[in-house]
């Protein structure tokens, strides 16, 4: 394609016209489809929170979107996460013309300083050798992280006979709030990052968010508190549901408890008529897993760095 392609901040405004855009990317199933569609929800109702607990920049600053002549949204660069871990989405058309100036805005725009050092890192598809390319091109180098996106088929999931005196539960009942957000930020290992309440207050605005797909496991003997929660983002498109944040409070961390967790999880969902769940896995282990309750692999995301910018 030789049409002028402009690039753009976002704003809030066009949201849903970024969803749309994630949508079709995710429905052709390419290298562009290692998102799910919800997880750009997810980041703007969650993430965004974290820049702002940080003291950096605005996480809209870090979103930038490229349009060809007639105003078509064909390209989405930005950065989840507040260490500015950069990724590139296009339209299949556009992918050429698209990629060096996406990756040359985030050279200018997404790196840290490390050591007096600018530093940036960025994500791409196993099976994106375009990216690939043009990253050892610009020196970078591969590193040893990988990310994979799974996928749970529902509809031949089927329940464990093992039994549990732990209890699922959901938001629905507000006496969770605090002790939700609590396990989740100690989970983590970071509990700067959430201010407990507010956090979820600001999560309540998402368009897809559902309190009943906010799971919580609790053990009866302590009711309110809750000792595992996950959040299942609706995708209306294609009846999924992306699970994101996932999280077992330490002290219950290495006994089963997230396994059990899951699978309530699933068992849930499967009742409520989706067909498919996915989950984001950094690392083996996360994968093996989610694998182990029967998830199986979507996409794959390697990790590339550059540390010293020019």
């Amino acid at each position: 394609m030789t049409s002028p392609l402009n690039v753009c901040e976002y704003n809030s405004d066009v949201f849903k016209e970024v969803e749309r855009f994630f949508d079709s990317l995710f429905k052709q199933k390419t290298v562009d489809a290692c998102w799910h569609p919800r997880r750009f929800e997810y980041a703007r109702y969650l993430v965004k929170p974290l820049f702002e607990k940080r003291g950096i920049t605005d996480w809209e600053d870090h979103v930038s979107l490229w349009r060809d002549d007639d105003g078509k949204l064909v390209g989405v660069a930005l950065s989840e996460a507040a260490d500015f871990n950069s990724f590139f989405f296009t339209s299949s058309e556009y992918r050429y013309a698209l990629l060096k100036q996406m990756l040359e805005w985030a050279m200018e725009t997404n790196y840290c300083l490390e050591n007096g050092r600018k530093k940036m890192t960025c994500w791409a598809d196993q099976e994106d050798n375009m990216l690939i390319m043009l990253l050892k091109e610009y020196g970078f180098d591969k590193d040893i992280g990988q990310e994979y996106l799974l996928v749970g088929d529902l509809n031949q999931y089927t329940q464990s006979l093992a039994t549990s005196h732990y209890r699922l539960r959901t938001l629905v009942d507000p006496n969770l709030y605090e002790s939700r957000m609590e396990c989740v930020a100690s989970a983590f290992q970071d509990r700067s990052h959430y201010d407990l309440l507010s956090s979820y207050k600001i999560t309540e605005n998402a368009p897809n968010y559902r309190q009943d797909l906010d799971f919580c496991l609790v053990d009866p003997l302590y009711p309110n508190t809750v000792i595992a929660a996950c959040t299942g983002w609706q995708n209306h498109t294609d009846n999924s549901v992306y699970l994101e944040p996932f999280a077992v409070a330490p002290q219950y961390q290495g006994q089963g408890v997230g396994t059990i967790f899951l699978r309530f999880v699933m068992t849930a969902l499967k009742y409520q008529g989706f067909r498919d769940v996915y989950v984001g896995a950094y690392g083996d282990g996360l994968k093996y897993f989610y694998c182990q309750a029967g998830f199986s692999h979507f996409r794959t995301l390697n990790h590339y760095s550059q540390s010293n910018l020019v």
